[in-house]
């Protein structure tokens, strides 16, 4: 009796094991390319990545499905890829999922083919001409070659090699392939979402300067880099700023196929456009094809008013100079980036360039870059030095008052060529505990390191500052 039990349980495992052999293997294969698309959008960041969800329908049967998802970026994260039926979250599980790319080249293509036969092919010169030697063999290992000629075996040997077809498995693009187990039969809508890399976008500005009235017109444009290795076609664009952290890269081995096994479907990857970063929606659908870098039209403002600033700044050091510095004064112009003055939305990082004059006649005044700016912050760019306003400055006396204390006196002479009166901005940069014992004009300490002047010169003419420090290092 004890005996007819354990056959009797043996068999019935047995059977288990035979019927969950036979369905895993008898399953549907279904391809899903871009011609399948209904629609793909794109949310781009601002360090060289973009989050994919890509829309495509199918008709699907009920039970194990291999599902081949065609037309993927070159620059896929594969173990970002997330996809969900929108009939349900009970429509199909996700059983297993694979990334599988190849790079078509010589070592690849031999490698598929370690176990069959190739040949080799070279020509001889006999005599006066060239003939054709072809020889079939068994390629038994790469790196180098080993070829089995039927009684001998030869290392890389000589001869083009020559192959009757791409062997099967050889995916020269990449591919996402499921395993699904289909629980609603029909029609489907599968959204796949993934991480892409090498998408980048970065906001370019461009500001006409109207100095009579010192108010400027802003245009600015969004140029999108695609180096992720395919097109987006009609893609809805959303653009995100501000610095998302990414965790680093798992190194992994140089294998062609990346393979995940999952008891059920991931949650779809969702972006959190409210959270701390500011995020852009482009208005309309594009193209954005491989290898293309696309201008779109961003933000755009009128009659902003701005202040244009002349500034010199310098530094003063623990040792005695001699030498007479000579130097033009930066040029800056600021704004406030507030609904009062035209503008009142987040700035993202860019490159600024600053024109003068007209649209017919433009003369380019300078570039800077914005770093990013919020609402209700003031914007500050240097576009270059002033030609006219100048300055001369010398150390007239240094003495030290101990081991790490000196008094040092310093002059600055301040040139204007305008046919206006100016005023400019010096700022002195002191080292150490430092104190003002004599200055001809007043000066504000800014802060702990800075002292600063503001004096108006008059047009076509000069003006002087002198002061001594006092600084314990």
């Amino acid at each position: 009796m004890k005996i007819f039990l354990l056959h009797r349980k043996y068999f019935v495992f047995i059977f288990f094991i035979s019927a969950s052999a036979q369905a895993a293997t008898e399953f549907k294969s279904l391809v899903l390319s871009q011609e399948d698309q209904k629609s793909i959008a794109l949310t781009i960041y601002n360090n060289n990545f973009a989050l994919v969800r890509d829309q495509r329908n199918t008709v699907l049967p009920k039970g194990l499905i291999e599902l081949k998802y065609l037309d993927v970026a070159k620059k896929i994260e594969p173990s970002s890829v997330s996809t969900r039926s929108m009939a349900g979250d009970n429509a199909f599980f996700v059983l297993e999922q694979s990334y599988r790319y190849q790079v078509l080249n010589r070592q690849s293509l031999l490698n598929s083919y370690i176990g069959r036969k190739l040949k080799y092919s070279r020509e001889v010169l006999h005599g006066a001409k060239y003939e054709k030697y072809l020889r079939e063999g068994i390629l038994l290992s790469t790196n180098p070659e080993i070829v089995s000629f039927g009684d001998v075996i030869e290392i890389a040997p000589e001869g083009v090699v020559s192959m009757p077809y791409l062997p099967d498995g050889l995916y020269l693009e990449p591919t996402l392939v499921w395993l699904i187990e289909n629980q609603h039969e029909g029609s489907q809508l599968l959204e796949t979402s993934y991480i892409s890399n090498n998408i980048s976008w970065q906001a370019d500005y461009t500001i006409l300067l109207d100095e009579k009235n010192e108010k400027f017109d802003l245009n600015s444009w969004v140029s999108i880099n695609n180096q992720s290795g395919i097109d987006y076609i009609e893609a809805k664009i959303t653009l995100v700023a501000g610095e998302v952290n990414r965790a680093p890269s798992v190194n992994r081995s140089s294998i062609e196929e990346v393979h995940f096994a999952r008891s059920r479907m991931a949650d779809t990857v969702q972006a959190k456009p409210a959270f701390e970063y500011h995020q852009y929606s482009l208005p309309t659908a594009t193209d954005i094809r491989d290898r293309e870098e696309k201008q779109i039209r961003f933000i755009n403002a009128s009659k902003v008013a701005f202040e244009k600033t002349y500034s010199f700044n310098t530094q003063t050091y623990s040792y005695q100079q001699a030498q007479l510095v000579k130097t033009h004064a930066d040029v800056k112009i600021s704004f406030n980036n507030t609904k009062k003055n035209g503008l009142g939305r987040p700035l993202p990082y860019g490159k600024v360039r600053v024109y003068l004059g007209t649209k017919q006649n433009l003369l380019l005044a300078g570039e800077d870059i914005i770093q990013a700016k919020a609402l209700g912050e003031s914007v500050e760019l240097n576009l270059g030095h002033a030609f006219d306003i100048s300055s001369e400055r010398k150390q007239t006396s240094f003495r030290r008052l101990g081991d790490r204390h000196i008094e040092a006196s310093y002059e600055i002479k301040l040139h204007n060529s305008k046919n206006k009166s100016v005023e400019v901005s010096v700022n002195e940069t002191l080292q150490g505990e430092w104190k003002i014992i004599d200055q001809s004009d007043r000066g504000k300490k800014l802060n702990s390191t800075t002292l600063q002047f503001k004096i108006t010169i008059p047009k076509n003419s000069y003006r002087t500052i002198r002061y001594t420090a006092q600084s314990r290092l």
